[in-house]
């Protein structure tokens, strides 16, 4: 591609083309059985290119075009003369840290059809009723991602990956498994989980508590992902160099209880600017270990990328490389949520909380979550409220966390198709509810 290029735009520039291809197929069963599928599939070619500024700095143009025959010289072109214009317009030039890894990584199987996603939604409807759990919405998804990226500095990378789900809906609420197969399902752990939400749902209806003081609570994963999809923001290096998180300053330092973990595992094998990927451990027994960055933005830190680079189009017209996480999670502990909750004398359940996308101030840590919940006495649940919102801030919360469970709930956050946040329940000292 280098030599293309340079023969047509001389040897000064800098092009990067990255290509995503994502594609899933789906099944959906409802609780008497009836099915409808469909296949989605989406190629976009994003491109960025620039002329030099000085050292490792450009004044960099960006295009993106769907489909399958994408002329790469073109879309170039279109970025180069994007770029000849903010150059002209005196435009501060980007700081560029482009990667020169060669990367290939094929995925681990094939793409399934739809026979064999129908046989895994009976194995899990089949042994959701050998627990008790009928009456279930089942939707299977084989969602698979190619990510593959080239540019004049060498790089030439490309990753795929083919990721198995199963959607779950009883009673309203919704469940989420993931894995590359069946196999690694951990049914047991979800099904222990149901039975808590079904008897914490079962008591019956409370006023919304009037106390102003803080008590101990448990916030069940559902209530932690949705603070999860808004706090990994606290963590991004470019926040940590400008100071607009929390947890400022703290990087080795502990932030949160020595039994909180939370850590960002990779999907794919390369990200959006072609660096490889590895997991980063955030925080490790309560202490701050690693940011959520770009290229450039780690290097800036002495850091080594984790490949976080990623793409949001599909929900903001922005073809922009930005900060995404894969899959974030606070690692799993050994008690069991009920028993977290029997060791309340006084206290609550969360049971979800709303809002995730605004509720909650990344550069402050400052949450005010609408939520829903059930009074607990004497390690029992006695009335379910709704209509109050929790408040607090991250760091606090942190600090104050004293037990995580088994089991993980997942979520799935719209902004793209590889980012999970996944949280098991966990009992904090105390929290904060209003009206």
């Amino acid at each position: 591609m280098k030599t293309e290029l340079e023969k047509r735009f001389g040897e000064n520039i800098f092009a990067e083309i990255n290509r995503e291809v994502q594609r899933k197929r789906s099944l959906r069963q409802d609780a008497d059985g009836r099915e409808s599928g469909s296949l989605k599939t989406q190629t976009v070619t994003y491109v960025r290119a620039g002329y030099p500024a000085g050292e490792n700095r450009f004044y960099m143009g960006q295009a993106a075009l769907e489909g399958d025959a994408v002329d790469d010289i073109a879309a170039v072109a279109e970025a180069l003369a994007i770029a000849r214009e903010l150059r002209e317009e005196g435009v501060v030039p980007e700081t560029v840290d482009p990667s020169t890894e060669t990367i290939v990584q094929e995925a681990a199987r094939d793409w399934m059809e739809l026979g064999a996603i129908r046989e895994v939604l009976a194995r899990v409807r089949a042994f959701l009723a050998s627990e008790g759990f009928e009456k279930v919405s089942l939707t299977g998804e084989d969602a698979a991602w190619q990510s593959e990226t080239v540019n004049t500095c060498g790089a030439h990378t490309r990753s795929k990956r083919c990721v198995l789900r199963v959607h779950i809906v009883r009673e309203g609420r919704d469940y989420l498994l993931s894995g590359d197969s069946f196999e690694e399902f951990d049914l047991r752990e979800l099904c222990a989980l149901m039975q808590v939400e079904d008897e914490l749902a079962a008591c019956p209806s409370c006023p919304a508590p009037e106390s102003d003081e803080s008590l101990p609570a448990v916030l069940m994963g559902r209530a932690m992902t949705r603070l999860l999809m808004t706090a990994w923001q606290s963590f991004e290096a470019s926040a940590y160099l400008s100071g607009s998180t929390p947890f400022k300053g703290k990087l080795g330092e502990r932030i949160a209880a020595p039994v909180l973990s939370l850590k960002d595992v990779p999907v794919l094998a390369c990200d959006a600017e072609g660096t490889r990927t590895s997991e980063s451990v955030l925080v490790e027994d309560g202490v701050m270990k690693d940011l959520l960055g770009l290229r450039s933005e780690m290097a800036g830190l002495g850091f080594v990328p984790r490949g976080n680079a990623g793409r949001t189009a599909s929900l903001v017209k922005s073809y922009s490389l930005r900060v995404v996480p894969r899959v974030l999670m606070i690692e799993e502990g050994e008690a069991s949520a009920e028993a977290m909750i029997r060791t309340i004398k006084r206290g609550y359940v969360i049971t979800e909380a709303f809002d995730q996308f605004h509720a909650l101030d990344p550069a402050s840590g400052v949450f005010h979550f609408p939520c829903r919940g059930v009074t607990i006495a004497d390690g029992k649940a006695v009335g379910k409220f709704e209509e109050i919102t929790l408040e607090g801030n991250l760091a606090e919360l942190f600090a104050s966390v004293e037990a995580v469970a088994k089991g993980l709930h997942r979520e799935l956050l719209t902004i793209t198709e590889t980012f999970t946040v996944a949280s098991p329940a966990v009992k904090v000292s105390g929290i904060h509810l209003s009206h």
